[in-house]
């Protein structure tokens, strides 16, 4: 019996602890003690310790106590791993395990660093390399935000060129905002009244305005953009879209500018307040970019049924039907001058919709304009403020023609037809888009303060839905600087909510803790049609007082900075954060493909 203990199992060498000391004498005799045992550890495992040993007074007082036991296999087999604990990491672990026992190893002192105890917690260790350019590609593409329970943004800023997040200055050889001239298509105001023919973006036109526009005027641009009937857009390819452009430029009712120009374009309009604001502006030819660029920034999401009817007209008529609205950034109003000296030298055509707003559109034929644009747009990024699904469109659409080219470039579809206007003028006018929901309850006093802990409330009384924008404007607007909003609920009673800011954006605090909190309405719902967005807060009070809905939520504005400080950190703002006001009319300019175009 006593023999049979000292057999092979007694003989099986045991687990050391070695402990490296601080440096000198104390260094060497520690290897010197390690020596033996390495003999019969892993070949991995012996060059990691051994590497770090070596290093001497700099590295051991590094080092911790490493426990090294032999790997399972019995006496005489060779051991695979290097076992930390009850878990051995051999060959028969899993690849993943295996591979990140080897980088360990690679690391040399690293590998050897953390509490050493058997059993403890580590996470890998191993050298990360740096990503491949598709990688890197891939990962900026999805940098927007996803967004969290109650519609709060927890996304990452999407990464630069160089793999770090948010904004970077440019280097040469990035991408730039290529803003060119084109030869445009524009109405002749000799043969049609532009106040007729003019009308809104496509996507703030109801169906009854839809029949009103149709009827108004035969060669209104409505025409150019969407069928006469909701029904009929699903079942429609455009190309009735495309002969009525051929036919109204053989007809001479559309008629190309002789040579590329840039075109000026000066809004005069009223704020809900009555005060009078200009804006001027200007449109051009802007090179397409990816958003991973970060030349053009996006700040919301796209849907898919929009972008494939839009792809269809774009297909069939090969034209830039409608503009995209860009900002840019310029407090000291260094494109002003420019700006107006070719406002005031160009050839300028005038109308007024029907909403009131003025438009005066210069053509800008001079190169001084596009020398300065260029100068001042090239380095810097620009910002969507209206018209995501017509870029997206746009991208889509010059892939297409590259992929059909055989990698060549697309041509005309290169570029699109964008306005930019300076976020910082006076007349760039940011307003709210109020929600109203839609069917379920409204709580009453107490509800709301069960489920809106640290937030004051105090009733506004209201006479009417006319009266609602003046109680707004009196009691809302002020609180500016704290997350504010008012619910209405039809009774004659309106509640204002606020508690100080903490840094986030109103908007999102309203959808995570007022849509999500208390309606328990995600962002699905939301986008599922559980919350509608009337054109303002007159809209907005009449319907809710017309049963539409069950309570409407009024909120402040954005400010155009709040807007720039999201997207460059790539992240997306909730649906219908952003309202900018007056919207562009449609069938002021258009663009065509073709070559001869920018």
């Amino acid at each position: 019996m006593e023999g049979a203990r000292r057999g092979p199992r007694a003989r099986r060498p045991r687990p050391r602890r070695i402990r490296a000391r601080g440096a000198g004498r104390g260094a060497r005799r520690a290897g010197a003690r390690a020596r033996g045992a390495l003999l019969a550890r892993a070949a991995h495992a012996r060059r990691a310790l051994r590497r770090a040993l070596r290093a001497g007074r700099r590295r051991a007082g590094r080092l911790g106590r490493i426990p090294l036991q032999p790997a399972p296999g019995g006496r005489g087999a060779r051991t695979r791993g290097l076992r930390r604990g009850p878990r051995p990491l051999d060959r028969d672990q899993p690849q993943p395990l295996r591979r990140a026992a080897r980088a360990r190893a690679r690391g040399g002192r690293r590998a050897l660093r953390g509490p050493g105890r058997p059993g403890a917690p580590r996470r890998p260790l191993a050298r990360r390399r740096p990503p491949r350019p598709e990688q890197r590609r891939r990962r900026d593409a999805r940098g927007a935000a996803r967004p969290a329970r109650g519609g709060a943004s927890r996304a990452r800023p999407a990464r630069d060129g160089r793999g770090r997040r948010g904004a970077r200055e440019r280097r040469a050889g990035d991408p730039v905002t290529d803003v060119a001239p084109f030869r445009a298509l524009r109405y002749d105001p000799a043969r049609v009244d532009l106040a007729r023919v003019l009308v809104p973006p496509y996507d703030v036109i109801g169906a009854a305005e839809r029949a009103r526009y149709w009827e108004r005027d035969p060669h209104c641009a409505i025409r150019l953009e969407l069928t006469r009937d909701v029904a009929d857009e699903a079942a429609t390819d455009y190309r009735d879209v495309a002969e009525r452009v051929r036919a109204w430029l053989a007809e001479g009712v559309l008629r190309r500018d002789p040579e590329p120009s840039l075109y000026v374009l000066r809004q005069r309009f009223a704020d809900p307040s009555g005060r009078e604001l200009r804006r001027v502006g200007f449109l051009g030819a802007l090179r397409l970019e990816d958003y991973a660029s970060r030349v053009v920034l996006p700040h919301e999401r796209t849907l898919r049924g929009p972008k494939a009817d839009r792809l269809r007209l774009l297909r069939a008529t090969e034209a830039n039907l409608s503009p995209v609205f860009l900002l840019y950034e310029d407090p000291a109003q260094e494109l002003a001058g420019p700006l107006e000296e070719a406002l005031a030298a160009g050839e300028t055509v005038c109308a007024k919709d029907e909403a009131g707003v003025e438009h005066a559109l210069a053509v800008a034929p001079a190169p001084a304009l596009a020398a300065a644009v260029a100068q001042f747009l090239g380095p810097r990024s620009v910002v969507i403020a209206d018209g995501h699904h017509r870029y997206e469109t746009a991208l889509a659409y010059r892939d297409e023609r590259r992929a059909r080219a055989g990698g060549a470039g697309a041509g005309g579809a290169e570029r699109v037809l964008a306005y930019f206007a300076n976020a910082y003028a006076p007349g760039t006018l940011l307003l709210p888009i109020h929600r109203l929901v839609r069917q379920v309850p409204a709580p009453d006093d107490a509800g709301w303060r069960a489920r809106l802990p640290g937030w004051s409330m105090r009733h506004v009384p209201v006479s009417s839905a006319d009266a609602v924008p003046a109680a707004l404007e009196r009691e809302l607007a002020p609180l500016q600087g704290r997350h504010a909003f008012a619910a209405d609920d039809g009774s004659g009673v309106v509640r204002l909510f606020s508690r100080p800011a903490d840094g986030e954006l109103g908007v999102r605090v309203l959808h995570r803790e007022v849509l999500a909190g208390v309606f328990g309405l995600d962002d699905e719902a939301v986008r599922d049609g559980a919350v509608a967005f009337p054109k303002s807060a007159e809209d907005t009070a009449r319907a809710v007082r017309a049963g539409e809905g069950t309570v409407a939520l009024y909120l402040n504005p954005l400010r155009a900075e709040d807007v720039f400080r999201v997207t460059r950190a790539g992240e997306i703002l909730p649906q219908k954060s952003t309202y900018f006001h007056p919207k562009l009319p449609t069938g002021l300019v258009l663009r065509t493909l073709d070559a001869e175009d920018a």
